[in-house]
């Protein structure tokens, strides 16, 4: 197993509130398993960032 968490950890510090609430929620398993649902998050986010 690569060690990602670093890297996890940076991004998720910028994420915005909602989605952090979103992701604290989650457990491990479903992070995994909605892991294309939190790139759409992320994605929209940084577009509604600009």
């Amino acid at each position: 197993m690569e060690n990602t968490k670093p890297k996890f950890t940076r991004i998720v510090l910028r994420l915005p509130e909602d989605i952090l609430q979103e992701l604290k929620r989650l457990s491990e398993e479903e992070k995994r398993s909605t892991n294309s649902q939190i790139l759409y998050m992320l994605e929209k986010s940084l577009i509604n960032s600009r």
